[in-house]
């Protein structure tokens, strides 16, 4: 299928018939094309639960029959909306920059011309940014592979003669960091047009300091992370079986402490009895603490992370300086990982069972990361907000990939990971 309009205007949903100069594959690529766009529509604004063949068909005017000769379910119906959105953009860098010779400005380019396009189209921004993500964990690799096609764009605007190629995983986090810029920073329609280029100019710098220390780094990167593999158990474990068990006489951090650990099951398996008797509580107890067991869930998550990355990055500082003890706090995460894989998928994975206030908790922990990264820099070394976000949204996107393939030992996606200490360092103060 072709580059797809996916317009807004009235005729959107209009029935084609076979005719004089009308093949039936032109037909049925606009069946396509009208239950795609219906797709992004539904769950742009209801919701992925709200997406089933009834509501498809009747607002993209076809008939069920007409859907399942396209589609054999909804969710390949979302996959493909996705991929289609994936495919648009990923033509739009590319043939944003092609008229400028310098990296930096070819990226600037780019990166505004998808500014732009979700500037129009706030209904496709919302579904590629925010609702498909809340699709849930089952969808977290399929959404991957569409969105690749963004970081092999993004590389292509980044090339210099026959330079070398960045690393896979470092690509999927930098889009992943891009569209962590994009949900925060262009979120509000009425933005001026001036403010929306210096966030592509913010955002450019912020990609183009993520890639000089991968090419430069390698040898040390390489080096501290064979002789990090010796170093014993993980010192600010926070997935560690034995941290699991809450506080006695803390009532709260006892409930938290049972519904992380029962929801290494996954979160589906929950129920708020099954967190009362794994915590010795009753049901008022639990109610008098959370709204909700979707509420419980996600504060046993964030409350989890926030600790650990608050013990890691504060500790005893490297002697090669800040960069070097970001670096360290980096592998100190991976080897925890890499120790409780479940506890990992709960993390990464399971947090997207929760749907929309999944993403939102993951956002907000990527927030808080990020400060707690910007107020241990050193003076004069402090990343601006957007690039310690985009980091860390790069960094978290990585980790959720291995989180998926459960394979925390790997070492090309741990150096690529190790990276973003240089980088974040480099970023320019703003």
């Amino acid at each position: 299928m072709g580059d797809t309009d996916l317009s807004t205007s009235s005729r959107r949903y209009r029935r084609l018939r076979p005719g004089p100069g009308l093949s039936r594959e032109e037909v049925a690529a606009d069946q396509r094309t009208r239950l795609q766009r219906a797709t992004i529509e539904i769950v742009a604004t209801q919701g992925y639960e709200a997406l089933t063949v009834r509501r498809l068909t009747k607002r993209a005017r076809v008939s069920s029959g007409t859907f399942y000769g396209h589609y054999r379910t909804t969710d390949e119906c979302f996959l493909a909306a996705f991929d289609l959105v994936c495919r648009r953009a990923s033509k739009r860098l590319l043939s944003a920059g092609r008229e400028e010779m310098e990296p930096r400005s070819r990226l600037v380019r780019a990166i505004d011309r998808l500014f732009q396009d979700s500037a129009a189209d706030p209904q496709v921004a919302t579904f590629s940014l925010r609702s498909a993500p809340a699709a849930g964990p089952a969808f977290v690799g399929d959404l991957r592979i569409s969105a690749k096609r963004l970081g092999l764009a993004l590389n292509a605007s980044l090339a210099i003669n026959d330079g070398p190629q960045l690393p896979p995983p470092l690509l999927e986090g930098i889009v992943a960091g891009l569209a962590r810029i994009g949900r925060t920073r262009l979120d509000e329609d009425e933005r001026a047009e001036v403010e929306r280029e210096e966030v592509a100019a913010a955002a450019a710098d912020w990609i183009m300091s993520l890639c000089a220390p991968v090419v430069r780094d390698v040898k040390r990167l390489l080096a501290s992370v064979e002789s990090r593999r010796a170093a014993g158990p993980p010192r600010a474990g926070w997935l560690v079986a034995e941290e699991l068990r809450g506080d006695p006489g803390d009532e709260r951090a006892m409930i938290l402490a049972a519904a992380f650990r029962l929801s290494k099951r996954g979160y589906h398996q929950l129920t708020i009895p099954r967190i009362c008797r794994e915590a010795g509580v009753a049901r008022r107890d639990f109610n008098r603490h959370f709204e909700s067991l979707e509420d419980c869930f996600l504060s046993a998550i964030e409350e989890r992370v926030v600790k650990f990355v608050t013990a890691s990055v504060r500790q005893e500082p490297e002697a090669g300086g800040w960069s070097a003890t970001l670096c360290a706090a980096l592998e100190e995460l991976r080897r925890t990982l890499e120790a409780d894989g479940e506890g990992a998928r709960v993390v990464f994975l399971e947090i997207l069972a929760a749907g929309t206030r999944g993403v939102e908790c993951r956002d907000r922990l990527i927030s808080k990361i990020a400060q707690i990264l910007c107020s241990t820099a050193p003076a004069g070394h402090c990343p601006s907000m957007l690039a310690a976000e985009a980091s860390t949204a790069a960094a978290w996107a990585i980790l959720e990939r291995q989180a998926e393939e459960e394979g925390f030992e790997k070492l090309g996606a741990a150096l690529a990971l190790l990276a973003f200490g240089p980088a974040i360092n480099a970023a320019p103060a703003r």
